[in-house]
């Protein structure tokens, strides 16, 4: 399956994407006057937090789901070994 238009633009391959684009318009039987609006990447102003394993004990809630998925991960390797051990 051949990559999509989008995934040409994030990987700034424009020339493949605007080939894709004026092939669609081409089978859409659509005039395309400019394509500069559409292979625009979009610019981000803020920065991305790096995110540790400490962001999940940040809130009471987070904390909450880190430890009860912890326990039911537990529980359920726990019950898969006991059904190995006795049942097979």
């Amino acid at each position: 399956m051949p990559e999509s238009f989008r995934w040409h633009v994030a990987h700034d391959r424009f020339d493949v994407a605007e080939e894709i684009v004026r092939h669609v318009a081409k089978v859409n039987k659509k005039t395309l006057h400019s394509t500069e609006h559409i292979l625009r990447k979009p610019h981000t102003t803020e920065k991305t937090k790096k995110h540790t394993i400490f962001d999940m004990f940040s809130s009471r809630k987070l904390i909450l789901v880190t430890v009860l998925s912890a326990m039911n991960w537990y529980a359920t390797f726990i019950y898969n070994i006991f059904l190995l051990i006795f049942f097979f």
